[in-house]
């Protein structure tokens, strides 16, 4: 197939530009795409718990428990963890969840629009992820879900001394037969987890020496690739107005940061799977413009009053 100008110098200089692209790009076993607009692209696709500050992780059970503390009607309202992560980014915090859209001049605002001015000076970013990625299904169908019981249960697991144990509190809430499965295809510390298992039973404490990666060898589905874990992709209940002006749609992240130390490694595997293109920094400010004809500007997407308020008095200023 004959790539267009588009594709050929991997840029974006105009909202036809971007909406040429989501209805041109083809990806296998996919019909659409999901949309990521990032204000500088020097910046991978790593969800803000992941990203260090002056050498620091955020400490993901202490955020959770203590917005909790402070808004216990959170926890009776959205039993679910990944429900609670949804609200609780809704209202600033950092979580392993990264935000999506499925209209991208929803994801081409935010590749142009920054809060920090010195962002401006920077070149942005336009990813496309197609919303049916081969590795992340095949990770979890052979393995009957466990990527994602797995990664559910070590969003709250706070056991740094038997870090190990995570493994076998998740066998448990698998099937008996299926798990007889996918402990001979999953592979953690160059080991088969049924071998893992077994010798956590027989020396109790940790035996992981280093951070770890869950992987799925595919020999015993017919074929010899390894699949490393990335996440999974996540369509949330439109829990809030933001999520349904902005068509919201979140990856969750593969990754465990205890005492400031990854136990599960923090990986790129998303990078992998999407596509980018970049948007010059010289054609922010116009692509800014001419979304606002197409009815994408601040306070369109940000539905709560206070960005309201600001619209009005921007428009309300005499002349």
């Amino acid at each position: 197939m004959q790539h267009s100008d588009i594709e050929n110098r991997k840029e974006i200089h105009c909202v036809a530009d971007a909406i040429k692209l989501a209805n041109t790009e083809i990806s296998n076993n996919s019909k659409s795409w999901w949309f990521r607009g990032q204000s500088d692209a020097r910046h991978n696709l790593i969800p803000s718990l992941f990203r260090p500050i002056n050498g620091k992780y955020y400490d993901e059970n202490k955020l959770i428990n203590e917005f909790v503390r402070m808004h216990p009607e959170a926890r009776e309202r959205h039993t679910d963890v990944l429900e609670l992560l949804t609200y609780a980014q809704h209202y600033g915090l950092p979580t392993r969840l990264l935000d999506w859209t499925e209209n991208v001049l929803v994801a081409l605002y935010f590749a142009c629009i920054s809060d920090k001015s010195f962002d401006k000076d920077f070149d942005g970013k336009l990813f496309l992820l197609p919303d049916f990625v081969d590795d992340l299904f095949d990770f979890d169908y052979y393995n009957f879900d466990f990527g994602k019981v797995f990664l559910k249960n070590l969003i709250e697991y706070n056991d740094a001394d038997d870090f190990d144990h995570i493994f076998g509190q998740v066998a448990s809430l698998m099937n008996e037969t299926n798990f007889y499965s996918i402990s001979r295809q999953i592979i953690i510390d160059g080991q088969r987890l049924c071998d893992f298992l077994t010798l956590e039973k027989k020396y109790h404490g940790p035996l992981l020496g280093n951070c770890i990666d869950l992987i799925f060898d595919k020999q015993n589905v017919g074929t010899e690739r390894s699949i490393k874990h990335a996440g999974f992709m996540y369509t949330p209940k439109r829990l809030n107005k933001r999520l349904v002006t902005q068509s919201g749609c979140f990856t969750c992240h593969t990754g465990k940061i205890l005492f400031n130390e990854q136990y599960v490694k923090i990986n790129n595997e998303f990078d992998k799977f999407a596509r980018s293109f970049i948007i010059p920094s010289r054609y922010k400010a116009d692509i800014l413009n001419e979304l606002k004809y197409c009815g994408i500007y601040e306070a369109a997407l940000f539905p709560e009053l206070e960005y309201q308020t600001k619209h009005i008095k921007n428009y309300s200023l005499f002349e």
